[in-house]
């Protein structure tokens, strides 16, 4: 995910995911995260990019790409379509830290935000049945997003029992 505050919404949407790449290609030769970017992009072939108006924006626009695995440029795949992100818009989270301007947040645990920079993604989601391969299809008081950092399973969704009686997490079926 690239949040940058300087790219709004536009007509343009691939202009702007152009230029979030863009951005991230500059803040990825930057020496305190070039570790970290190279091996989230290392082989990637798809891509989902999410634009906000500004860093404190909850409404988003998302869209996908694609390339061939020997690093050809970026083609739209899915149109962008409306999205959102956490209610306090977005934080640069991990390794992205130090990408923070003055009047930009950093992802913190509990601040309603969503972070800001390159991750991979894991298995599909959501509520109803798939036949990706990993899918989780949620079910109401069984699966978590653990929000532990002490955790090992912290940041993933398991089953309450693997994540422990008292170990603290979202129920993710619960979230509308």
């Amino acid at each position: 995910m690239v949040g940058w505050k300087y790219i709004g919404r536009t007509a343009n949407f691939h202009a702007i995911a152009a230029a979030s790449l863009m951005v991230l290609a500059s803040a990825c030769s930057d020496g305190r995260v070039i570790p970290t970017c190279k091996k989230t992009l290392a082989g990637v072939t798809q891509l989902i990019v999410v634009v906000t108006d500004t860093m404190n924006s909850a409404d988003a626009q998302m869209a996908t790409y694609r390339r061939s695995r020997d690093g050809g440029h970026w083609k739209p795949v899915v149109s962008p379509y409306p999205a959102v992100v956490g209610r306090g818009g977005l934080g640069w989270g991990g390794p992205y830290h130090a990408l923070a301007k003055s009047d930009e947040a950093v992802k913190r645990e509990g601040d309603k935000r969503t972070p800001a920079g390159v991750f991979p993604l894991g298995s599909s989601f959501g509520f109803m049945e798939s036949s990706a391969p990993g899918h989780i299809t949620l079910q109401s008081d069984q699966h978590v997003c653990v929000d532990d950092l002490a955790s090992p399973h912290y940041g993933k969704i398991v089953t309450r029992a693997e994540a422990g009686a008292d170990t603290s997490a979202e129920d993710m079926r619960a979230i509308p």
